[in-house]
């Protein structure tokens, strides 16, 4: 609640004088954001839609990608597929015209995500392979390991979820999972020992590679 009292604070502050390029803190508070409170989500969404609507009239690129951008990022921490997809060419064809490819990666995760929880698998890991491969471009070493971590995470449940042809064992499939995790995980201990987000982002990644492992029987491992 803190954390959307601020947001409203600096969005309202913002919005009351007029339209700014500059809203650098207003996106670094969502950005930030480990959860969006469902009490509050269509008045965050609101906000993001009308600064995107505001930007697009002014031919403001830049801002029009980030405001999109984050409305798809609160739809996907939301479960709500259906919105991701609605807006997810539109940002994908404003981040590819930039050459922003940071804001490229993640949307390619929220996409990946989507077509993985909605049963379409082989298009959730095309989807992540595409992240993957563009994170490449990101300069920023520990924005460079959060976008991998995050595609990795992405195929492993690709494997959690898929079942095996009839006859063959789950086994191949678990190994897999693990595969990716393990990778998940090194992309998170590699995050600056100093980033604000690591503990979470280590902490997260430890926890669901330790279950799966000792799911799979690799007790000490696990």
């Amino acid at each position: 609640m803190i954390l959307l009292s601020i947001f409203f604070s600096l969005f309202n502050s913002a919005y009351g004088q007029g339209y700014k390029k500059n809203t650098d803190s207003l996106y670094n508070v969502v950005y930030s954001a480990e959860k969006f409170l469902k009490t509050n989500e269509q008045n965050l969404i609101k906000m993001c839609d009308d600064l995107y609507i505001e930007a697009d009239d002014k031919h403001d690129d830049k801002e029009a990608l980030r405001s999109i951008t984050t409305t798809i990022q609160i739809y996907s921490e939301l479960g709500d597929h259906y919105n991701v997809l609605r807006r997810i060419e539109k940002a994908i064809n404003l981040a590819q015209e930039q050459k922003d490819y940071y804001r490229l990666s993640a949307l390619y995760t929220y996409l990946g995500r989507s077509f993985l929880n909605l049963g379409f698998h082989n298009k959730a890991r095309k989807s992540f392979n595409i992240g993957l491969e563009l994170s490449s471009n990101v300069r920023t070493k520990d924005s460079l390991h959060i976008l991998k971590l995050q595609h990795y995470s992405g195929i492993a449940m690709i494997f959690e979820h898929s079942n095996p042809p009839i006859g063959e064992p789950r086994a191949p499939y678990k190994d897999s999972m693990i595969n990716y995790l393990q990778k998940a995980y090194a992309e998170a201990k590699m995050i600056n020992p100093g980033h604000p987000g690591r503990a979470r982002w280590l902490g997260t990644r430890a926890k669901i590679l330790g279950s799966v492992l000792i799911s799979a029987l690799y007790y000490d491992e696990g």
